[in-house]
């Protein structure tokens, strides 16, 4: 090892530890918990409806979770949470929703305290998020062709307020392409410029329906269900990540070149 490369991995090493230890002391951003899906248990298989009512949680929001499934073609569909059902699918620490062809399904979650309000939440946090985030495990068939159509796998969020005349505001939006995996966000512009009268500041209830239409199989599995902010790559975790991703890059190119060395030998 040459002394420009004994000097620049001690140098890095530094640099992205020191950039570590800033992004664990100092977050890079908020993040608001609708649901975590990591505790609770339910599994909804149906042809026709299902549901099920969790309560005592930590992982949702206002500690309840009221989920419920429905078939509008008859035809088996199933949903799952923090579950591992038969097959290979595990949808342990996830929410799981599956339809069959022909299936025109919806799984609803609604998070209100089992109707007692969640007492005015601020899902902004004193302004700073701007979005709903769902992290997206599995998104498959999410845009298929039905008849010469395209059938879109669609979310609704709904959300109202507690103020002394409640105001309601929905969301509608569609996943951009067939299959997605990744960071889903659903800005609250939406809400407000379809009830611009919504106070996101004093929320009681949350709701989250996903609907698969009458399409090829399709499934959808999130990690998670927060409020939260852009993602900021200039954050320290985003520095120590680069840091750590430049002195590994020169340290493995320079081995290779030496490799490369001895092979000619």
């Amino acid at each position: 090892m040459n002394r420009l490369l004994k000097k620049l991995i001690p140098l890095t090493t530094v640099a992205f530890l020191s950039g570590l230890s800033g992004a664990i002391a100092t977050p890079a951003a908020k993040a608001f918990t609708i649901d975590t899906f990591d505790d609770g248990n339910a599994a909804l298989q149906t042809t026709t409806t299902a549901s099920d009512l969790d309560t005592g949680l930590s992982g949702p929001i206002g500690g309840v979770r009221d989920s419920s499934l429905t078939s509008n073609n008859f035809v088996f569909t199933q949903a799952f949470v923090n579950n591992d059902p038969p097959g290979p699918a595990d949808f342990t620490g996830q929410l799981g929703f599956e339809a069959l062809t022909g299936g025109d399904a919806t799984v609803d979650i609604l998070y209100d305290a089992n109707g007692t309000g969640l007492g005015g939440v601020d899902i902004t946090e004193a302004g700073d998020n701007d979005r709903f985030r769902l992290a997206v495990i599995t998104g498959n068939n999410l845009r298929t062709n039905n008849g010469g159509g395209v059938s879109l796998t669609t979310i609704l969020l709904t959300v109202i307020d507690d103020q002394l005349t409640p105001e309601t505001a929905t969301a509608n939006v569609n996943f951009p392409t067939d299959s997605f995996t990744g960071a889903f966000d659903i800005d609250f512009g939406l809400f407000t410029a379809n009830n611009a009268n919504i106070d996101l500041t004093s929320i009681d209830s949350i709701e989250i329906s996903i609907n698969i239409p009458d399409s090829a199989p399709s499934q959808i599995a999130l990690d998670s269900f927060i409020a939260t902010v852009p993602f900021n790559f200039q954050s320290s975790a985003g520095l120590a990540l680069a840091g750590g991703a430049l002195a590994g890059s020169y340290y493995f190119k320079k081995k290779k070149k030496a490799g490369n060395k001895k092979i000619k030998k």
